[in-house]
Protein backbone atom coordinates (compact mmCIF):
# COMPACT_ATOMS: atom_id res chain seq x y z
CA UNK A 1 0.00 0.00 0.00
CA UNK A 2 2.95 2.27 0.85
CA UNK A 3 4.84 1.51 -1.91
CA UNK A 4 2.09 2.57 -4.76
CA UNK A 5 0.67 5.65 -2.12
CA UNK A 6 0.44 9.39 -3.15
CA UNK A 7 4.04 10.71 -2.11
CA UNK A 8 2.39 13.31 -0.09
CA UNK A 9 3.73 12.93 3.62
CA UNK A 10 0.31 11.48 4.53
CA UNK A 11 1.15 8.20 4.20
CA UNK A 12 3.96 6.35 5.85
CA UNK A 13 5.15 2.93 7.05
CA UNK A 14 6.24 1.51 10.31
CA UNK A 15 8.34 -1.71 9.65
CA UNK A 16 11.86 -3.02 10.70
CA UNK A 17 14.43 -5.25 9.92
CA UNK A 18 12.32 -8.14 9.51
CA UNK A 19 10.59 -6.80 6.04
CA UNK A 20 13.02 -4.57 4.52
CA UNK A 21 16.25 -6.51 5.92
CA UNK A 22 15.73 -10.15 5.80
CA UNK A 23 12.29 -10.52 4.25
CA UNK A 24 14.25 -9.49 0.62
CA UNK A 25 16.17 -13.14 1.00
CA UNK A 26 13.37 -15.13 2.27
CA UNK A 27 10.53 -14.46 -0.72
CA UNK A 28 11.82 -15.32 -4.19
CA UNK A 29 9.15 -13.34 -5.39
CA UNK A 30 8.41 -9.72 -3.84
CA UNK A 31 6.03 -7.35 -5.62
CA UNK A 32 8.02 -4.51 -3.88
CA UNK A 33 12.13 -3.67 -3.51
CA UNK A 34 13.11 -2.52 -0.46
CA UNK A 35 14.76 -0.14 -1.56
CA UNK A 36 13.44 1.45 -4.78
CA UNK A 37 10.18 1.01 -3.64
CA UNK A 38 10.61 3.29 -0.21
CA UNK A 39 11.99 6.57 1.01
CA UNK A 40 13.74 6.01 3.90
CA UNK A 41 12.90 8.84 6.99
CA UNK A 42 14.49 7.48 9.87
CA UNK A 43 14.91 4.90 12.10
CA UNK A 44 12.70 4.93 15.57
CA UNK A 45 13.79 2.35 18.03
CA UNK A 46 15.73 -0.41 18.82
CA UNK A 47 14.27 -4.01 20.32
CA UNK A 48 16.32 -6.54 22.34
CA UNK A 49 16.40 -10.75 22.10
CA UNK A 50 17.43 -12.69 24.23
CA UNK A 51 18.67 -16.17 24.65
CA UNK A 52 17.23 -17.78 27.41
CA UNK A 53 16.66 -20.81 29.49
CA UNK A 54 14.27 -22.21 32.58
CA UNK A 55 15.72 -22.27 35.48
CA UNK A 56 15.17 -26.22 36.10
CA UNK A 57 17.99 -26.53 32.75
CA UNK A 58 20.79 -25.52 35.39
CA UNK A 59 22.34 -23.34 33.03
CA UNK A 60 23.37 -19.74 33.80
CA UNK A 61 25.41 -18.76 31.23
CA UNK A 62 26.25 -18.63 27.48
CA UNK A 63 29.30 -21.00 27.86
CA UNK A 64 27.24 -23.31 30.11
CA UNK A 65 24.85 -23.73 26.97
CA UNK A 66 27.38 -23.94 24.50
CA UNK A 67 29.37 -26.86 26.70
CA UNK A 68 26.00 -29.07 27.24
CA UNK A 69 25.10 -28.57 23.55
CA UNK A 70 28.28 -29.75 22.33
CA UNK A 71 28.35 -32.79 25.24
CA UNK A 72 24.55 -33.69 24.34
CA UNK A 73 24.85 -33.51 20.14
CA UNK A 74 21.39 -34.11 18.70
CA UNK A 75 19.46 -33.31 21.78
CA UNK A 76 18.84 -29.61 22.39
CA UNK A 77 16.33 -27.22 20.27
CA UNK A 78 15.20 -23.70 20.19
CA UNK A 79 12.35 -22.43 19.82
CA UNK A 80 11.41 -19.26 17.41
CA UNK A 81 8.60 -17.24 16.67
CA UNK A 82 8.47 -18.63 13.29
CA UNK A 83 10.67 -19.41 9.48
CA UNK A 84 12.62 -16.65 9.01
CA UNK A 85 12.54 -14.91 11.46
CA UNK A 86 15.12 -12.48 13.55
CA UNK A 87 14.88 -15.48 16.49
CA UNK A 88 15.28 -18.34 13.92
CA UNK A 89 18.69 -17.01 11.99
CA UNK A 90 20.11 -15.36 15.56
CA UNK A 91 19.99 -19.55 16.03
CA UNK A 92 21.44 -20.35 12.89
CA UNK A 93 24.41 -17.79 13.43
CA UNK A 94 24.69 -18.84 17.34
CA UNK A 95 25.05 -22.36 15.98
CA UNK A 96 27.66 -21.28 13.29
CA UNK A 97 29.53 -19.21 15.19
CA UNK A 98 29.85 -21.23 18.23
CA UNK A 99 30.18 -24.81 16.84
CA UNK A 100 26.71 -26.04 18.20
CA UNK A 101 24.13 -28.23 16.28
CA UNK A 102 20.82 -26.51 18.35
CA UNK A 103 18.02 -27.96 16.52
CA UNK A 104 14.99 -25.15 14.96
CA UNK A 105 11.57 -25.49 16.25
CA UNK A 106 9.18 -22.94 14.77
CA UNK A 107 5.73 -21.37 16.55
CA UNK A 108 3.43 -19.88 14.87
CA UNK A 109 4.11 -16.40 17.16
CA UNK A 110 6.27 -16.09 20.60
CA UNK A 111 3.50 -16.79 22.94
CA UNK A 112 3.24 -20.74 21.65
CA UNK A 113 7.15 -20.77 21.52
CA UNK A 114 7.20 -19.22 25.31
CA UNK A 115 4.77 -21.86 26.18
CA UNK A 116 6.67 -24.90 24.97
CA UNK A 117 10.07 -23.69 26.83
CA UNK A 118 8.04 -23.17 29.61
CA UNK A 119 6.38 -26.29 29.70
CA UNK A 120 9.94 -28.24 29.13
CA UNK A 121 9.19 -29.14 25.71
CA UNK A 122 11.80 -27.18 23.68
CA UNK A 123 15.10 -25.99 25.86
CA UNK A 124 16.15 -23.01 24.65
CA UNK A 125 14.37 -19.79 24.09
CA UNK A 126 15.06 -16.97 21.89
CA UNK A 127 12.74 -14.27 22.25
CA UNK A 128 12.35 -10.35 22.30
CA UNK A 129 12.04 -8.34 25.70
CA UNK A 130 7.97 -7.30 25.32
CA UNK A 131 7.56 -11.73 25.14
CA UNK A 132 10.40 -12.81 27.70
CA UNK A 133 10.93 -10.14 30.14
CA UNK A 134 7.63 -10.50 32.17
CA UNK A 135 8.88 -14.36 32.97
CA UNK A 136 12.35 -12.97 33.35
CA UNK A 137 10.82 -11.11 36.16
CA UNK A 138 9.15 -14.01 37.39
CA UNK A 139 12.24 -15.96 37.83
CA UNK A 140 10.42 -18.57 35.14
CA UNK A 141 13.29 -17.61 32.60
CA UNK A 142 17.08 -17.22 32.98
CA UNK A 143 18.63 -14.30 30.41
CA UNK A 144 21.50 -15.79 28.96
CA UNK A 145 22.41 -13.20 26.54
CA UNK A 146 21.39 -10.64 23.73
CA UNK A 147 22.18 -11.97 20.60
CA UNK A 148 23.99 -8.52 19.97
CA UNK A 149 27.32 -7.92 19.99
CA UNK A 150 26.72 -5.43 23.48
CA UNK A 151 24.92 -5.19 26.28
CA UNK A 152 21.72 -2.47 26.39
CA UNK A 153 21.03 -0.56 29.68
CA UNK A 154 17.84 -1.53 28.64
CA UNK A 155 18.02 -4.90 29.97
CA UNK A 156 21.01 -4.18 32.76
CA UNK A 157 22.72 -7.79 33.79
CA UNK A 158 22.03 -9.80 30.87
CA UNK A 159 25.57 -9.61 28.60
CA UNK A 160 25.81 -8.82 25.04
CA UNK A 161 27.31 -12.23 22.87
CA UNK A 162 31.04 -10.75 22.79
CA UNK A 163 31.12 -10.64 26.63
CA UNK A 164 28.99 -13.77 26.47
CA UNK A 165 31.57 -15.55 25.31
CA UNK A 166 30.44 -15.71 21.26
CA UNK A 167 32.57 -12.81 19.48
CA UNK A 168 31.31 -12.26 16.56
CA UNK A 169 27.51 -12.05 17.15
CA UNK A 170 25.40 -8.70 16.59
CA UNK A 171 22.31 -9.17 15.09
CA UNK A 172 20.08 -6.27 16.03
CA UNK A 173 16.16 -5.77 15.91
CA UNK A 174 15.38 -2.25 14.95
CA UNK A 175 12.45 -0.56 13.72
CA UNK A 176 12.01 2.61 11.26
CA UNK A 177 9.88 4.79 9.42
CA UNK A 178 9.37 5.27 5.21
CA UNK A 179 7.41 7.03 2.52
CA UNK A 180 6.41 6.21 -0.31
CA UNK A 181 8.87 6.50 -3.53
CA UNK A 182 8.96 10.08 -5.21
CA UNK A 183 8.78 11.88 -2.34
CA UNK A 184 9.75 16.09 -2.77
CA UNK A 185 12.59 16.73 -0.51
CA UNK A 186 11.55 19.37 1.47
CA UNK A 187 8.36 16.82 2.35
CA UNK A 188 11.21 14.23 3.79
CA UNK A 189 12.76 16.84 5.69
CA UNK A 190 10.03 17.88 7.29
CA UNK A 191 8.61 14.28 8.14
CA UNK A 192 12.47 13.94 9.52
CA UNK A 193 11.99 16.52 11.30
CA UNK A 194 8.84 16.04 13.01
CA UNK A 195 9.17 12.41 13.77
CA UNK A 196 12.39 12.88 16.01
CA UNK A 197 10.94 15.88 17.48
CA UNK A 198 8.34 12.97 18.62
CA UNK A 199 10.92 10.08 19.13
CA UNK A 200 12.81 12.50 21.96
CA UNK A 201 10.05 13.60 23.97
CA UNK A 202 10.17 11.83 27.70
CA UNK A 203 7.26 9.82 27.62
CA UNK A 204 8.29 8.01 24.37
CA UNK A 205 10.97 7.23 25.90
CA UNK A 206 9.14 6.19 29.13
CA UNK A 207 7.00 3.92 26.97
CA UNK A 208 9.38 2.26 25.13
CA UNK A 209 11.25 1.52 28.36
CA UNK A 210 8.44 -0.51 29.85
CA UNK A 211 9.08 -3.28 26.40
CA UNK A 212 13.17 -2.43 26.88
CA UNK A 213 12.91 -1.18 24.00
CA UNK A 214 14.91 2.49 23.02
CA UNK A 215 14.74 5.20 21.00
CA UNK A 216 16.83 5.05 17.83
CA UNK A 217 17.22 8.10 15.55
CA UNK A 218 18.92 8.37 12.34
CA UNK A 219 20.94 11.02 12.25
CA UNK A 220 19.39 12.06 8.54
CA UNK A 221 17.62 9.91 5.67
CA UNK A 222 20.46 9.23 4.16
CA UNK A 223 22.03 7.80 6.91
CA UNK A 224 18.93 5.55 7.65
CA UNK A 225 19.41 4.74 3.71
CA UNK A 226 22.39 3.81 3.79
CA UNK A 227 22.11 1.64 7.20
CA UNK A 228 19.27 0.00 5.87
CA UNK A 229 21.12 -0.98 2.51
CA UNK A 230 24.32 -2.41 4.73
CA UNK A 231 22.15 -4.53 7.10
CA UNK A 232 20.01 -5.82 4.29
CA UNK A 233 23.17 -6.49 2.91
CA UNK A 234 24.56 -8.20 6.06
CA UNK A 235 21.69 -10.87 6.22
CA UNK A 236 22.24 -12.44 2.94
CA UNK A 237 25.10 -15.10 3.90
CA UNK A 238 22.77 -15.58 7.47
CA UNK A 239 19.37 -16.36 5.78
CA UNK A 240 21.42 -18.86 3.21
CA UNK A 241 23.00 -20.55 5.39
CA UNK A 242 20.24 -21.20 7.60
CA UNK A 243 18.33 -22.74 4.52
CA UNK A 244 15.25 -20.77 5.57
CA UNK A 245 12.62 -20.01 2.99
CA UNK A 246 9.43 -18.66 2.94
CA UNK A 247 8.00 -18.75 -0.87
Amino acid sequence: HVARAAPDGYTILLAGNFTHAINPWLYKNLSWDPHRDFTPITEVALMSIIVCVTPERGIRSMKELIAKVKSEPGKWFYASPGNGTSQHLAGAELNRLAGTDMQHVPFRGGAPSLQAVLAGDVQVMIGTTPVVLPQIRAGKLVPLALITRAASTMVPGVPGMEEAGVPGMDLGSWWGIWAPPGIRPEVKQRLYTSITKVMRLPQVAEKLAREAMEPEISASPEEFAAFVRRDHASYEPIVRASGAKAD
